[in-house]
């Protein structure tokens, strides 16, 4: 199965190589592109069928809507790319008194979200008085991970 590896707990697969996940249906064209991988077509084929009998593996990305995360302050995986620390975490809480999962590590989306998912607005007009920090609902700093690199499955999780 080599360069991939099982996320059993996630149910993905992520090339160890690019340090990103890829769905069973992308292996194919994952291995075959000449600018990372270029293998042959009986190797790719092998490294599929042995991904394809991975029983309850996610294999769309409507799938990847559900996919579970590691716990805040897991290790890194060092199988993913190594942790950003720029990542700035939501800090409302749901109905539950659970803690927004979403971490983003722009600045712009940070506030996309808050406003949005929370109804937030700032009431924080011009700078901040000398001796004083603007104060936001979310936490910067945050060390974080994510397995895909773009849409469902790309969202990042704190390490």
């Amino acid at each position: 199965m080599d360069p991939f590896v099982y996320f059993p707990v996630q149910r993905v697969v992520v090339c160890s190589m690019c340090r990103h996940g890829v769905l069973p249906s992308s292996i194919d064209v994952h291995l075959r592109d000449k600018d990372k991988h270029n293998m042959p077509q009986d190797e790719r084929t092998c490294i599929f069928q042995h991904i394809k009998a991975i029983e309850g593996l996610i294999t769309s990305r409507a799938e990847l809507n559900r996919l579970v995360f590691p716990l805040a302050g897991s290790p890194p995986a060092p199988e993913l790319q190594p942790p950003r620390t720029d990542g700035m975490q939501c800090e409302f809480k749901d109905e539950h008194g659970r803690l927004c999962r979403f971490i983003s590590c722009h600045e712009d989306q940070i506030w996309k979200h808050c406003r949005e998912e929370h109804g937030w607005e700032n009431k924080q007009k011009g700078r901040p008085k000398a001796g004083t920090e603007k104060q936001f609902p979310w936490r910067s700093g945050v060390h974080c991970q994510h397995f895909f690199i773009r849409g469902p499955g790309a969202q990042f999780f704190e390490v």
